[in-house]
């Protein structure tokens, strides 16, 4: 480990440069620029709309100026330095206006904030990750949205799960998933390894922290908003891809320039052969599970036998384009997610199945109209469906001894409506109205020896009205907002103020402030009783507010930036306190209660980035210190560490390129998280026993830390080089670390039926080799 951190801090320090040679043999004008910006660690503003349709040839050695002089001279394009690193691009002569009165209309200056399409969004409170244009990441081949974002300080995945992520103290089911506006509830394929949408049809994905705009609600942690292509494609592309895990395709073309569409598909492979990779992943998911465990007996049980085993997941998603005029577009996007494992034994005449189905299907209707150049409204239909069946079942000599079902499904349909204003280049305004109608059920049945069924229903109609106002000169940027949802069956009305705001004191130093309100009616839970397998033990509910109440948070933020020459310093402080936090109590209080406590959140803590660009290198330290607190009643009120308390996070990461080469090396470390000392036996008389935990949350796993590094190679085919390719090789935890990532507790009876208890550790990820194989034509 010594000599990983040695090798770490070595690449952290080395400051790498090489000549810069500019080889474009015929290239799209477009790539031409994406390459320039690449290279020179620069950003393009311009209307990809206005950008000609030609290819640029050129070789040699040049610098900056030089081949913006080069560029120009072979198309009509001119360039104007907005700063040091921003440049707007114009077609026709040179621009000589100042920087406070260029009329940009749509298009949106980003700072880069750690690679290539990873963005700060100077109009406001969010970043931008472009999965298209995003530079190779540690670990990782492919772009995926959510493992990318972990390497944001205040997002991080203490599981290693790369859709369930904690923002700022929040856990997965606070944050607000949407795709082409569809609310997403089924985030991860292998029951959260593998990202669950198709990162190659996403064209934007936009995020937030803090700050949240009013037209985001119905979650109180982050927001990640995606979103696919909404201009009809100039001509048609394709691209083929596989993985040890996975492959896929997508295919995006027009049809006489108002119709387009985008289809995508993404099968898993491991029902055809089990890679390392997929071994690894796999045993990581199911430790201390019934497949785990029949897996380790059946070598002492020759009875004993794995009679099906088989774990398959598939996403598809699909995208219709209707341009009707030059200012209207309607789109329509469906999707289609799930995974489902089938697992059966047999000891002598008994057969044991398991049976798990995960699935998240959707569709929105959108209506996009440009009305004039100071207004546009628009409108959204959608809905969403997700759904968890588990089944478990036992027979004897054919004979049917033991069957339980979970079903656990969610109903979302909603509308919404926006008008935005823009008054002025600096003044905007946005009116919006939300309808959502949602349902939640849970239904348990058991049959056999003993018989019971179990149906919980939620159904719950909200109205929310937003308004936000945007106000932006040179130095001052604000964005207040305010939403106001009524919750019907609930009789409950939530006023929710939001702003964000910055100032600008120079062209490299500015603050920034935000705070915020919101409410939340449906989380997950964590019920250890009705599933057998011992996985996707989470259960969607609805607040009632009885057993279950409205969350409710409130956070606070304030920071500054300081971006001069290639340097990035981020720094921002946070505080939010979460009421209405529900502890069902089976595994937390007693394994023997079944109750639900109330009881209030708090974080605090501090985000810190550091970067620093050299041309093709970049080398970045991301750093997180939070405190997250649970309290409740039932616990004497006294403060205990959080589920989620993760009180250090940092993450070293280097990008450098190469010709057609990138490699990425990045070394991550935390703090453990805590966990409760073994309970106690409690004997209650009557041969009837329980376990108590006399103190919450008061040991920790050790540290956390691991290395990680990709190496991917890109490469053109063809007489015009217009097939591309890529080749990737990742090793993932390369010093093979056994990292504790959990620590449960269950129970067994004895031959004399005398209670003991089982501690169960979860290791994570050993080292895993990963490869991928791309093509685009």
């Amino acid at each position: 480990m010594r000599k990983s951190f040695l090798i770490v801090l070595l690449f952290f320090a080395c400051s790498l440069s090489a000549q810069e040679q500019v080889e474009f043999d015929d290239l799209p004008l477009s790539d031409a620029l994406k390459e320039v910006e690449e290279i020179y660690s620069i950003r393009f503003a311009f209307n990809p709309d206005k950008i000609e349709k030609t290819n640029i040839s050129i070789d040699g050695s040049y610098d900056l100026n030089s081949i913006l002089e080069e560029i120009k001279a072979k198309s009509s394009l001119s360039f104007y330095f907005l700063d040091y690193e921003n440049i707007l691009i114009k077609q026709g002569d040179q621009i000589e206006l100042p920087v406070d009165t260029i009329q940009l209309g749509t298009i949106e200056i980003v700072a880069e904030y750690l690679t290539s399409g990873f963005d700060m969004n100077k109009q406001e409170a969010a970043f931008n990750l472009d999965p298209q244009d995003l530079g190779v990441l540690p670990g990782l081949l492919e772009p995926d949205v959510f493992q990318s974002l972990q390497l944001i300080p205040g997002i991080s995945s203490p599981s290693e799960s790369a859709a369930n992520l904690n923002i700022r103290g929040g856990t997965p089911d606070q944050n607000l998933i949407l795709f082409d506006n569809i609310p997403i509830y089924h985030l991860g394929h292998l029951f959260g390894n593998i990202t669950s949408l198709n990162p190659y049809v996403i064209d934007d994905v936009k995020v937030y922290k803090s700050g949240t705009n009013a037209k985001y609600g119905g979650r109180i942690s982050g927001v990640i908003d995606m979103k696919m292509d909404d201009d009809i494609p100039n001509a048609t592309q394709f691209g083929i891809g596989m993985n040890p895990m996975h492959s896929d395709v997508f295919l995006k073309s027009s049809a006489k320039n108002k119709f387009g569409y985008v289809l995508s598909a993404r099968r898993s492979l491991t029902d055809v052969f089990e890679s390392s990779t997929y071994v690894n992943f796999s045993n990581k998911v199911f430790q201390n599970t019934r497949i785990s465990e029949i897996g380790d007996v059946s070598a002492e049980e020759e009875d004993l036998e794995v009679l099906d085993n088989v774990l398959f997941f598939s996403d598809i998603n699909a995208k219709l384009l209707y341009r009707p005029s030059e200012s209207q577009m309607i789109s329509l996007t469906g999707i289609r997610l799930e995974n489902n494992l089938d697992f059966s034994n047999q000891d002598v005449e008994l057969v044991s199945s398991d049976f798990l189905r995960l699935s998240n299907n959707g569709a929105s209707l959108n209506w996009k109209n440009q009305m004039n150049s100071r207004n546009e409204l628009t409108a959204r239909v959608h809905f969403s469906e997700y759904n968890s069946t588990y089944n478990f079942s036992e027979t004897e000599d054919g004979l049917l001894v033991e069957n339980l079902e979970r079903i656990n499904a969610v109903l979302d349909r909603g509308l919404s409506a926006t008008w935005e204003h823009n008054k002025s280049t600096n003044t905007s305004w946005r009116l919006g109205y939300d309808f959502s109608h949602l349902e939640v059920n849970l239904d348990i049945n058991l049959s056999g020896e003993n018989v019971s069924q179990e149906n919980t229903e939620g159904i719950e109609y909200s109205h929310a009205a937003y308004v936000d106002f945007s106000f932006k000169n040179e130095h001052l940027l604000i964005n207040p907002g305010l939403r106001l949802n009524r919750f019907v069956n609930l009789g409950q009305f939530n006023v929710e103020p939001r702003f964000y705001g910055e100032y600008k004191f120079s062209d490299f130093f500015k603050l920034k402030l935000s705070a915020e309100s919101k409410n939340q009616i449906i989380s997950q839970l964590i019920s250890f009783e009705f599933n057998e397998l011992g996985i996707d033990n989470a259960i969607w509910v609805m607040a009632d507010n009885e057993d279950l109440s409205v969350l409710n948070n409130q956070q606070v933020t304030a920071g500054f930036v300081w971006s001069k020459s290639n340097w990035l310093i981020d720094i921002e402080a946070y505080s939010r306190r979460i009421t209405g936090l529900s502890s069902f109590t089976k595994g937390f209080l007693s394994n023997n209660e079944n109750v639900f406590e109330q009881g209030t959140s708090s974080s605090r803590g501090m985000d810190l980035l550091l970067k620093r660009k050299f041309k093709k290198y970049r080398v970045w330290l991301a750093y997180t210190y939070a405190i997250t607190d649970f309290q409740f009643e039932a616990f004497d009120d006294v403060r205990f560490p959080g589920n989620n308390d993760q009180r250090h996070y940092l993450n070293i990461s280097n990008s450098y390129k190469w010709r057609a080469f990138q490699l990425s090396l990045g070394w991550t470390f935390s703090s453990g998280l805590p966990f409760s000392e073994e309970p106690e036996i409690i004997d209650l008389g009557d041969d009837d026993q329980e376990l108590l935990f006399n103190e919450q949350n008061n040991l920790r796993m050790d540290n956390y830390h691991r290395l990680d590094a990709s190496l991917v190679w890109n490469f053109k085919l063809g007489v015009k080089q217009n097939v591309k390719g890529r080749l990737g090789l990742a090793f993932m935890n390369i010093y093979n670390r056994s990292n504790e990532i959990e620590t449960i507790y269950n129970t067994d009876d004895n031959e004399d039926e005398e209670l003991f208890v089982i501690t169960e550790t979860i290791i994570g990820l050993k080292r895993t080799p990963n490869f991928v194989f791309r093509m685009w034509f």
